[in-house]
């Protein structure tokens, strides 16, 4: 048995200073000046500044706006600009990145299979360095960003509305970059990469009933922000992680598409083998076809296609929140979280996976054949264009799940991309705050609180997986992996709260 223990130690060092002006309880203006420093980067420079600066005007306390406050009572307008840093891992700025070396024992494959690269195996120990290079000249991940913003209060602020319109750049951009194997290595950490993300956001917050002994809050968010890889180095794309189907940054699109392989289909110019054994462009071939239509072969099935295709973007078009909040006699709170999100593909690798193993409901079927023979299989028209369109096939274990194109494994996985669209009931909660003379008497409490809550009771979703809002690697960079998640935990939870 082998244990491993890793150990990093970084030292981080900040200054910060800020000075903030207010002018007539209207004008509003901010600016503060960080610099921070980390044990992290290289010998080339170890301390970075990072500027912020705001302002903001609540036009309404001008005295053209006194004649409306009776419905326009609050509208503030404001604007920011600010510089925030990222730096790398530990250890990226040495000769060698993450551990300058680690134990292993270097085995031939055919003589001690399976062996890989195990720090202990069989009584023998080794060295080995890693395969990505260091880089002591690496500089921070620098995010410049810019917002604009106004925020509305109508009818004694019964009614708010905030609108927020941000631009953001993400430059020197931390990416280990693919170099020449001859350097003895596979990747080098770099500054490679220019990232844009642009997006609106709106809240609104409501009171739409209101009297002595009920109060009903409603509270509405909307965002949505568009992302795209400016620039990587002189690369068209890079890897991030990923198996079957793998989350790249490329430029020109959006953070952590799904690249992978796919059928043939229309609208590429792809090219297929004839009957005649002759290239034929299927594009030109054949008519009525729509751009992204399977194309189906004589026998009835689709093509695998050889070159690797973006499949699918696991960004959400936008998201949304809402919140409704009842307060009874103003003792007895009611609330529920909705969260929704519209968008955002997931590749379900554990339906490709269970196709494989012939474990997944839809192989768990039994039809008549062709030959009309009842086993277990199912008959199957694919839709699309070409000479065996309409032709009926039978996919089983043998031609189509686990040996055919019809698995994660061995076939295209774009099959396995869906829509991630959702609306999930987040939390509901009931609390009811208890007072009586006595308590306060006897105890000395001013009041007890108490409340059940309820979260993620509840999902409304296409996806045939367990849970949408899932991600294999966490909160990293790449995301909508779907490969035997676990879904998020429901709870109920019971809390008193003792005030005094």
């Amino acid at each position: 048995m082998c244990n491993q223990t890793s150990l990093n130690k970084v030292r981080d060092e900040s200054f910060f200073g800020q000075f903030s002006v207010d002018l007539y309880n209207q004008l509003f203006f901010s600016s503060s000046l960080r610099n921070d420093g980390s044990s992290t980067f290289g010998k080339s420079k170890k301390r970075h500044w990072y500027p912020k600066v705001s302002g903001a005007w609540e036009i309404t306390q001008q005295p053209v706006f006194y004649g409306i406050k009776n419905w326009l009572s609050f509208a503030k307008i404001r604007a920011a600009y600010g510089e925030a840093g990222q730096q790398p891992d530990p250890y990226p700025s040495g000769y060698l990145w993450q551990t300058a070396y680690s134990t292993t024992i270097y085995t031939d494959s055919d003589i001690t299979p399976n062996a890989g690269n195990s720090p202990f195996a069989w009584g023998y120990s080794g060295f080995h360095s890693s395969y990505i290079r260091g880089n002591d000249e690496i500089n921070p991940q620098r995010t410049k960003e810019w917002e604009t913003g106004i925020d509305l209060g109508f009818w004694n602020d019964r009614i708010g509305l905030g609108l927020t319109y941000y631009d953001s750049r993400t430059e020197d951009v931390i990416y280990s970059m693919p170099i020449a194997p001859s350097t003895g290595y596979q990747q080098q950490l770099k500054n490679g990469g220019i990232i844009s993300n642009r997006g609106l956001e709106v809240s609104l917050n409501l009171q739409p009933l209101t009297t002595k002994t009920l109060t009903w809050d409603v509270g509405v968010n909307w965002a949505r922000n568009k992302n795209r890889v400016v620039e990587l180095d002189g690369a068209e794309y890079i890897f991030l992680q990923g198996f079957e189907t793998s989350c790249y940054a490329q430029v020109g699109q959006p953070m952590s598409i799904f690249r992978g392989p796919d059928f043939i289909r229309f609208g590429r110019g792809s090219t297929v083998q004839d009957a005649e054994g002759d290239l034929v462009n299927i594009d030109k071939a054949y008519s009525g076809w729509e751009k992204g239509d399977l194309y189906i072969a004589e026998d009835g099935f689709p093509l695998y296609d050889p070159e690797e295709r973006i499949t699918g973007n696991p960004n959400p078009d936008w998201t949304a929140g809402i919140r409704n909040t009842v307060h009874l006699f103003k003792k007895l709170s009611i609330s529920a979280l909705f969260d929704i999100k519209q968008g955002g593909d997931v590749y379900n690798g554990t339906r490709g996976a269970l196709r494989y193993f012939g474990i997944h409901n839809e192989t768990d079927v039994e039809g008549t054949d062709l030959e009309g023979v009842t086993r277990r299989g199912n008959l199957h028209t694919f839709e699309g264009k070409g000479p065996g369109a309409g032709t009926r096939v039978f996919l089983d274990q043998d031609n189509w799940y686990a040996f055919g194109l019809g698995n994660a494994f061995f076939g295209p996985n774009s099959p396995y991309v869906e829509d991630g669209s959702y609306v999930k009931l987040r939390e509901v909660s009931v609390s009811y705050k208890f007072t009586h003379p006595r308590l306060s008497y006897y105890t000395g409490l001013e009041d007890i609180d108490i409340r059940l809550s309820g979260r993620n009771l509840y999902t409304w979703t296409d996806y045939s997986g367990i849970d949408p809002e899932t991600n294999i690697s966490g909160n990293e960079n790449w995301r909508g992996l779907d490969y035997f998640n676990n879904p998020h935990t429901r709870s109920i939870i019971l809390t008193f709260r003792f005030n005094y």
